[in-house]
């Protein structure tokens, strides 16, 4: 890293005066006292955040760039905090190695290059991780076989396998991480995974978390939540709502976090919230009910724009047509656009919330995602896929009941003889022929 970045980053984390000078800095011989004072500094000045993804702004893995971001005043996630912080290590003659691991949810660990952790070998091996979010404070000795006191709590590090280990909090796993050296690119796939990925909180909703010297402070959505006390029977929790028009106030003043765009807050108060709205397409005037990122309806043309609105808009979401939908919902709302239109858009990747969507009825919709455009499948096969054969009319009945038309391609699961069969949207199984034309699919002949 240049001297010039070094000390800027220094200065970013507030580094660069009384005992901890940045000339001072420079000549430091790597130390834990050092380290420790490096990796508090970090989580009091950078916040962990996700606003970039809800941005639509893509993050590459590129150490030059995540540098760049954080010197300019912002955040990120565990790929950018701990990537960026490898090399103001390195820069200061720390041995450093990026290490994979995999967060666990439900008892399991995730995905390969779920998080991002670091290695810094002293005179003993330390865990690192400024990218966690609600974690460590100071760095954890992994070879001491013993509980590590820490103001976020207690934590130890525990062989699992071979070199794989497992991160505790207060008795609960975190996460499991290799000590094997990975390069940053490694993690380009999860990444990629947790800026896309229906499967990931972080494209729910935006989230920056910052620790502050008594506690820490959150903004989830349009909630701040501040949390003071350094274990679980001193700590309080206080929550409060942040109007959508101060968000960016709210957010400098808080964080640290200048957004640059001047919809950025906008982009940031849709992503946090529910609505509903219309949109033009090659069918007619469709709508779209949202919360949280996620489509929870679509509404194929009904008699009136209210009529498709109102439906759109079931379960206390807000309608309107001034709403502006956040990024993923758009995205999803175009790709519909497109596909109505005559192309051969798959809609795999639109990101929908089936909570309250019975097992069975959720598990029928992914094989109807699975068919391509211009292609159908029975009520029989679909049954087969789900290791139910006689259950062809229960897929009937999920089909009846789909809360997102065209996202979940109903249109696309006919009868055996090739017949249509039913087809809820307004129109019946009219629309339902004028959706499979629109994208050339067999439906004049039999197909068994």
């Amino acid at each position: 890293m240049p001297a010039v970045d070094r000390l800027a980053y220094l200065e970013r984390i507030g580094l660069t005066s009384g005992d901890w000078a940045s000339s001072g800095w420079v000549r430091r011989e790597p130390s834990l006292a050092a380290l420790t004072t490096l990796h508090r500094a970090h989580l009091e000045h950078v916040p962990f955040e996700n606003l970039d993804i809800h941005l639509g702004r893509r993050i590459e893995l590129v150490e030059e760039r995540l540098i760049d971001k954080i010197v300019g005043g912002r955040g990120g996630f565990c790929y950018e905090l701990n990537g960026a912080f490898a090399a103001l290590l390195r820069s200061l003659g720390y041995r450093v190695e990026l290490l994979e691991a995999r967060v666990f949810a439900g008892g399991s660990p995730g995905i390969a290059f779920d998080h991002l952790c670091l290695l810094v070998e002293l005179d003993d091996r330390y865990l690192a991780d400024v990218g966690f979010g609600d974690s460590f404070v100071e760095p954890i000795a992994f070879d001491a076989k013993q509980w590590k006191a820490d103001p976020a709590g207690t934590f130890e590090v525990r062989a699992d396998t071979g070199d794989w280990f497992d991160l505790y909090r207060d008795g609960e796993p975190q996460y499991r991480f290799s000590i094997e050296p990975r390069a940053l690119a490694d993690f380009e796939p999860g990444s990629r995974h947790h800026q896309t990925s229906q499967q990931t909180s972080f494209t729910r909703r935006p989230v920056c978390t910052l620790l502050g010297p008594n506690g820490r402070t959150a903004l989830k959505g349009l909630t701040i939540s501040t949390t003071t006390g350094h274990n679980q029977t001193e700590r309080t929790r206080t929550e409060r709502i942040v109007d959508a028009a101060n968000l960016a106030a709210e957010l400098a003043d808080g964080f640290g976090v200048l957004l640059t765009a001047d919809d950025d807050a906008e982009l940031l108060a849709a992503a946090a919230g529910s609505g509903a709205v219309l949109f033009e397409s090659a069918v007619g005037r469709c709508g779209v009910g949202w919360r949280e990122n996620r489509i929870i309806s679509v509404v194929l043309p009904e008699a009136s724009d209210a009529v498709t609105l109102r439906r759109a808009a079931s379960d206390g979401v807000a309608d309107g047509s001034s709403l502006r939908p956040p990024l993923f919902v758009q995205r999803g709302i175009d790709a519909m656009v497109a596909l109505l239109a005559g192309e051969r858009r798959r809609l795999d990747d639109v990101l929908v919330d089936f909570d309250g969507v019975p097992e069975f009825d959720r598990a029928a919709y992914e094989v109807a995602r699975s068919i391509p455009p211009g292609e159908v499948m029975t009520y029989g096969a679909v049954a087969k896929r789900l290791g139910q054969p006689g259950a062809a009319q229960a897929v009937g009945g999920a089909m009846g009941r789909n809360p997102v038309p065209i996202i979940v391609p109903c249109h696309r699961v006919i009868a055996a003889d090739g017949q249509l069969g039913g087809f809820s949207a307004n129109g019946g199984t009219v629309t339902k022929r004028h959706l499979l034309d629109i994208e050339g699919a067999p439906i004049d002949r039999a197909l068994f």
